[in-house]
């Protein structure tokens, strides 16, 4: 398992059907650029209730494609909403690009190896 993506948890969720799998990590990376930007927003705004929710969104979905990297930054971008502990935000926030960054090429190594 990488320190980024366990991907053991996508091949069980798909049940060997590939196109199905490359269909959910394709969504994934979309719907957690959509989310990435959301807590961006959020931190610049400065919105601790907007930030916990789309952080715990990330993070379920992360958690279920086993993206664990983005899972565990996700967690503690929830925790500071949570908190209302807005001056961690802006260095969590970072962390989670650069880990969505390894995310996303691990992914794209895996799909490219797929087809």
């Amino acid at each position: 398992m990488s320190e980024v993506v366990d991907i053991t948890r996508i091949q069980e969720t798909s049940d060997g059907d590939i196109e199905f799998e490359i269909e959910l990590i394709e969504m994934y990376l979309d719907d957690a650029r959509d989310h990435i930007g959301q807590i961006g927003a959020h931190v610049d705004n400065a919105n601790a209730s907007g930030l916990k929710q789309s952080a715990h969104t990330l993070k379920g979905s992360s958690a279920n494609i086993g993206a664990v990297g983005m899972q565990k930054v996700a967690f503690d971008l929830e925790r500071a909403g949570a908190e209302n502990n807005m001056s961690v935000a802006p260095d969590h926030h970072n962390r989670l690009k650069e880990v969505f960054e390894a995310t996303d090429v691990f992914f794209r190594d895996y799909l490219a190896e797929m087809t």
